[in-house]
């Protein structure tokens, strides 16, 4: 079989339901259980073979690395050597996702990276093996490989694949802030938490296409770390649930906040709100909910 010269690639975010931190390993890494959730918001990524053994990234964001920092490049190369590939590989990144923003863009774009490379260098790999390689590069790239609605634990690479998801839209929300994931997770103090996720209650709502109670249940143990030292993100969630938001929460460990809705336009009338009413907000997007077709075959 002839194997591709080059493939275009969509990389979509997640959101976080529910994000529960059970405790800190012998490894250093934290042990969680969170469900995630696909949106439609998408990154491209095109990748292209090169004749030189060498790897070209190129994105539309002027501050992102474009060397061994970027893992995308990270991702080549460790495919590169893992398969003795001789050919050189070229990327190309359009972001949309926020960067940095506790939605996975980049785990999202490490992910599509190794099916496109799987395609153009016909590397026959098993999604298995694919994502053994993925959970090396990032906590969130497994799900990003399956996509849709799935339950996570370990530190991240243990999926559960659910039911997919009710169709909701969903405003997306970040803030002007940095925040530094290692920081929040050392920052949590189990001991003190009040509100745990109740992840079966969650996963029984997306069962019965019940949005009430998956949006009751929405809980991320994360956000006690951020909201104190940030307080714009309990303002978000307040002000996007007096407006029309069936509930709102932190996805990751922020900053982004995102709100579900039943009709687009309370959407956009609570998205012209924030835009009004808080200053520094770096991004505002609405999309929604994303169910894929099994995840393997999007590009075969």
């Amino acid at each position: 079989m002839r194997m591709l010269e080059h493939i275009l690639l969509k990389s979509r975010g997640k959101i976080n339901l529910t994000l529960d931190v059970l405790g800190k390993r012998e490894d250093g890494y934290h042990e969680i259980e969170t469900i995630m959730q696909s949106v439609y918001l998408y990154d491209t990524v095109f990748l292209k073979k090169l004749k030189e053994d060498e790897i070209k990234i190129e994105t539309n964001l002027p501050y992102l690395p474009t060397d061994n920092k970027n893992i995308v490049y990270k991702t080549i190369e460790l495919i590169k050597n893992k398969y003795s590939v001789d050919f050189g590989v070229y990327a190309d990144i359009v972001k949309s996702i926020p960067v940095a923003a506790g939605m996975a863009g980049g785990s999202s774009n490490a992910a599509v990276t190794i099916l496109g490379l799987n395609k153009i260098f016909d590397l026959n790999m098993t999604f298995d093996e694919m994502l053994k390689l993925g959970a090396t590069l990032g906590a969130d790239v497994p799900f990003c490989l399956y996509e849709g609605t799935a339950k996570a634990a370990g530190i991240g690479e243990k999926i559960s694949v659910l039911s997919s998801h009710p169709f909701v839209y969903i405003l997306l929300v970040t803030p002007s802030i940095n925040i530094s994931t290692k920081t929040v997770f050392e920052s949590l103090d189990l001991s003190g938490m009040k509100k745990r996720p109740n992840n079966e209650f969650v996963i029984e709502g997306i069962e019965n296409k019940n949005l009430k109670m998956i949006t009751d249940n929405f809980c991320n143990v994360l956000e006690t770390v951020t909201e104190k030292n940030h307080p714009i993100i309990s303002d978000l969630k307040e002000t996007l649930n007096k407006n029309n938001a069936l509930n709102s929460a932190m996805s990751g460990s922020g900053p982004t906040v995102f709100a579900y809705f039943k009709r687009r336009e309370d959407a956009v009338s609570a998205a012209k709100h924030i835009k009004k009413n808080f200053d520094c907000i770096r991004n505002i997007i609405i999309t929604r909910t994303y169910n894929p077709k099994k995840r393997i075959d999007d590009i075969g």
